[in-house]
């Protein structure tokens, strides 16, 4: 298996626990662990390559990911698979040194395109069974314990 240097990254009940909340004014808010954060900011800048693609559109998602200096955040995406492709084909990328951070049923189809899935542990059953599982639910440092995982396995082959 080659390295997986490429990670497509879901966000709500990934990267955050998938509540979301709104104030009295009907401002949206999100939860993110900075223990995620770390690793992500980390391993940007060992060389890998985070894709954040959600079907929600959220402001807050822009300026976490500004903040971590991940620039490739795609929103509003209805159909995960095919915009994957469709990345993977305009950016020269093969499938197998891609992974992919997903906890729902409109992530499974992706999941089953690259060759490293993983999931938070309160993913949906469909998700956990193909997928690596954390110990640890979405927003609560999942993606940190995964992508250590991850770093172990490359750094091993």
């Amino acid at each position: 298996m080659k390295k997986i240097k490429t990670i497509f990254l879901d966000v709500d009940g990934t990267l955050t626990d998938g509540k979301v909340y709104y104030d009295a004014s009907g401002n949206e808010m999100k939860a993110f662990h900075v223990h995620d954060g770390l690793i992500l900011a980390k391993m940007a800048q060992m060389g890998y390559r985070f894709v954040v693609i959600t079907g929600r559109k959220s402001e807050i998602v822009t300026r976490r990911m500004s903040e971590l200096g991940i620039t490739d955040v795609y929103q509003g995406i209805a159909d995960k698979k095919e915009f994957i492709k469709e990345f993977l084909l305009q950016n020269a990328i093969t499938e197998d040194c891609c992974g992919y951070i997903g906890d729902d049923l409109n992530d499974l189809e992706a999941m089953r395109m690259v060759a490293w899935a993983a999931c938070p542990a309160n993913a949906c059953r469909e998700v956990r069974d193909i997928a690596i599982t954390a110990s640890k639910e979405g927003g609560n440092g999942a993606v940190r314990e995964l992508l250590e995982q991850l770093l172990e396995q490359n750094a091993v082959e």
